[in-house]
């Protein structure tokens, strides 16, 4: 599962894998939890927004 990060302070987007992405995620410190929590939290909704990028799976 590919995972898309577009840069809200830029506008480009980037290829991450979905491990990676939820790796990024984890150390923005914007969501409480262990990886796995974020995980499922990004599976579930398809997309995140932190106040630096948006974290979308790809062809959703």
């Amino acid at each position: 599962m590919r995972v898309i990060k577009t840069s809200k302070k830029d506008g480009k987007s980037k290829q991450l894998s979905f491990e990676m992405a939820v790796r990024e995620l984890y150390n923005t410190g914007t969501w409480e939890g262990d990886l796995d929590k974020i995980a499922e939290l990004l599976n579930e909704q398809g997309k995140l927004l932190t106040r630096y990028a948006t974290f979308e799976i790809e062809g959703r």
